[in-house]
């Protein structure tokens, strides 16, 4: 799945992606694991939202309408920008060659953030 990275990567995508809570969780995500799938960010998402771990998530709580969102919306939009690799076919999702460029936008926002 690897591509080159993107020359045409700028702040402007960077903020429109970064806009998405969402999105941020999938990033923080990736930045444990490097590659998962749909089925474990969809739980993953669930856990963060509800603040419980993901174990605590019982086979009822089942991601469906967050990994239908993952699917159609926000992994294409990372994808499409090749801040991750997503392979819709397989579900399988991990680091593209703009992701750390995100991520290191993002740590600095973080530091600069008043506490």
């Amino acid at each position: 799945m690897s591509r080159p990275r993107s020359e045409t990567f700028g702040l402007g995508a960077t903020a429109s992606l970064l806009a998405s809570e969402t999105r941020q969780i999938v990033l923080d995500r990736l930045e444990t694991v490097e590659r998962t799938t749909t089925h474990d960010l969809g739980r993953y998402l669930m856990a963060v939202e509800r603040e419980v771990d993901r174990d605590d998530l019982g086979d009822a709580d089942g991601p469906r309408p967050t990994t239908v969102a993952l699917h159609h919306h926000h992994l294409p939009r990372l994808d499409e920008h090749d801040v991750i690799e997503y392979d819709s076919s397989e579900h399988e999702v991990e680091i593209g060659p703009n992701f750390d460029d995100v991520t290191s936008i993002v740590d600095r926002l973080e530091r600069a953030e008043p506490r």
